[in-house]
């Protein structure tokens, strides 16, 4: 793929994202305002002002987006690329993986059918046989000689009568088994359908298993390059501010839409709860040294968290994403916004599971980490935003 491909497929799709996650949130107020107006005039009005402004907003990212692009190296493109392929790859492993359990469900109630089927089948078996010896007179005398020995069929009415039931039984009974018979036969093919589907899937998983490690090695190995381009231009401090004021200048678009747009915000204020929340993923809180963070002078504002590459990352407190996408200097970003301005950002993943527009819960995995933003330092990168301006997320996280 050309540079000028690969950066033009670039900002299609983080401006696809942007644009969904804009006409969700836009979808929902222009609802619930609806929802609360009979009157058109003034109402219709006050709706137009806020599409034009979010449709202003829209275009404002969008240029944007496309002048951030053009500014990334081919080094850095091909790690973007390297980077995605990673997430997608991880996808198609958690979409396997979850028809490999189905298929394994499914698998488990046909055998437990089955099991019923044939439990069935040996009842009818054991009744039929219950018949057959039914099937003799009590007086040792034989069923069929008996029953057409008219002058004791006409003198024993209730053994006639008798004979009859049995013989409605009997065919009623044989019916049973055939019908559990082709019932059984079917489940047969289904099981050996289901076994043969799993028998893919798996290897399936083991190829995309294969494919995530093989990107993975491929990834380290851009990224070693990249960093060692970087020092051997002697530009660290250049890039590194650089790659800051780029994320600074997507977090004032994300704050400026945002306050325009209707995004639900949780029970509890975030404010409220300093020292209560569970770190997005178990590990070490860490400062890195200069050389290990590519040779940075830049103080961090958030926390760096020791963790081996592809630790489940886990959203802090309920909110909504808004980004979900790669930037040079961080890596795949992840930033959910809790309402009230308050923004939770997660840089240096391995692959994403969510997408923009998301809503989360507490605890629930929206990434799996991967190395820290511009170095090989196994972890995850961790900000807490407050109007855009940094706060210390020590002071969130419970000690």
């Amino acid at each position: 793929m050309t540079l000028l491909k690969s950066v033009s497929w670039f900002c299609l799709t983080r401006q696809r994202n942007l644009f969904f996650f804009l006409a969700i949130s836009l979808g929902f107020s222009l609802i619930s305002k609806l929802a609360q107006s009979q009157v058109a005039g003034s109402k219709e009005q006050s709706l137009e002002l806020e599409l034009s402004q979010i449709q202003a907003g829209i275009k404002q990212i969008e240029t944007w987006l496309i002048d951030a692009n053009t500014k990334l190296s081919e080094e850095q493109l091909t790690l973007r690329e390297t980077e995605k392929s990673l997430t997608e790859t991880s996808l198609a492993i958690s979409i396997t993986e979850s028809k490999v359990e189905n298929t394994i469900n499914q698998l488990s109630m046909l055998q437990s059918e089955k099991n019923t089927i044939e439990k069935r089948q040996m009842l009818i078996e054991d009744n039929l046989e219950k018949i057959v010896l039914s099937s003799y007179l009590r007086r040792n005398t034989n069923f069929f000689e008996t029953l057409f020995q008219s002058s004791k069929v006409l003198s024993n009415k209730r053994f006639l009568h008798s004979a009859n039931l049995i013989a409605q039984m009997q065919k009623k009974i044989q019916g049973e088994y055939i019908d559990v018979k082709k019932d059984l036969d079917l489940l047969e093919v289904s099981l050996e359908k289901e076994k043969l589907k799993i028998t893919s899937q798996r290897i399936s998983l083991q190829e995309q298993e294969t494919r995530f490690r093989e990107n993975r090695l491929e990834k380290n190995q851009v990224l070693s390059e990249l960093i060692a381009s970087i020092s051997s231009q002697n530009t660290q401090l250049e890039v590194l501010e650089n790659n800051q004021q780029e994320l600074e200048d997507l977090l004032k678009q994300i704050q400026a839409i945002t306050k325009k747009l209707d995004i639900q915000t949780p029970l509890v204020n975030f404010s409220s709860l300093q020292g209560q929340l569970v770190a997005p993923l178990p590990g070490q809180i860490y400062n890195p040294s200069r050389k290990q963070n590519g040779g940075s002078t830049i103080a961090k504002v958030g926390i760096s968290i020791k963790a081996e590459a592809g630790t489940p990352v886990t959203a802090v407190y309920d909110g909504q994403v808004v980004f979900a996408d790669w930037l040079r200097g961080q890596g795949l970003l992840v930033i959910v916004d809790h309402g009230n301005e308050y923004l939770s950002l997660y840089s240096g993943n391995e692959a994403l599971a969510k997408q923009v527009g998301d809503m989360v819960l507490t605890g629930e995995v929206i990434a799996t980490s991967g190395f820290l933003p511009g170095t090989l330092l196994p972890g995850l990168y961790f900000e807490i935003r407050y109007q855009g301006e940094p706060k210390n997320p020590n002071n969130w996280l419970k000690k």
